[in-house]
């Protein structure tokens, strides 16, 4: 918005700082938000997808594109590797889909200091046994798992606390939301967004 515009500008470095403070503020109450609204919705059973054919790659793109700049002011870069057996289309919600990958992408910016933050796309066939709601490229294709994961050179999640991140309103610990901050809603909703498109989440 107009405060991305200024930073922009000439300015100073106190007056840059002061206005990157205001424009983090923003995007974290928005991110808040955004989040308490989808909560709500999950909740209340009254949150609806939209499935549709979309072009894959322009969403990893447009994904990187918004996240590109905060990983840029911690001096980190974002790569994607893309299976190269993955078709241009898939079928899905790819605002949903997006809105997980940058709860992910999110969380690792943060808890990075030093090195990279990889988002990976690979192709699995369906188990024989696993439903395909949300699968299917089309009449004549076979339906396929695409599983998406986001790896980084970060801190890391303690021994026995990887399940207990995707709980609401929960952190890996009470030092994690002093030093980091976040109200612990991002991953539990990307959780339940998962398991509505008839996917799942987990931490290796």
């Amino acid at each position: 918005g107009m405060n991305r515009l200024l930073l922009d500008t000439a300015l100073s470095q106190e007056q840059h700082e002061y206005a990157l403070t205001v424009q983090h503020s923003a995007e974290a109450l928005l991110d808040l938000i955004n989040n308490i609204l989808d909560f709500s919705k999950i909740e209340a059973g009254k949150l609806e997808l939209e499935i549709i054919n979309f072009n894959l790659l322009r969403m990893l793109e447009n994904t990187v594109d918004l996240m590109a700049h905060k990983a840029y002011e911690k001096g980190l870069e974002i790569t994607v590797d893309l299976d190269d057996e993955l078709p241009n289309y898939l079928t899905g919600d790819p605002s949903r889909i997006r809105q997980i990958l940058i709860n992910f992408i999110s969380n690792a910016i943060k808890f990075t200091e030093v090195g990279e933050i990889v988002l990976r796309v690979e192709r699995f066939p369906l188990p024989a046994t696993a439903p395909s709601p949300h699968n299917g490229m089309g009449e004549g294709q076979a339906a396929f798992m695409v599983r998406f994961s986001v790896s980084d050179t970060g801190v890391g999640i303690p021994a026995g606390k990887e399940t207990m991140i995707f709980e609401h309103f929960t952190q890996a610990d009470s030092s994690t939301t002093r030093k980091y901050g976040g109200t612990g809603l991002g991953l539990a909703i990307s959780r339940q967004l998962a398991e509505l498109m008839g996917g799942g989440i987990g931490v290796d």
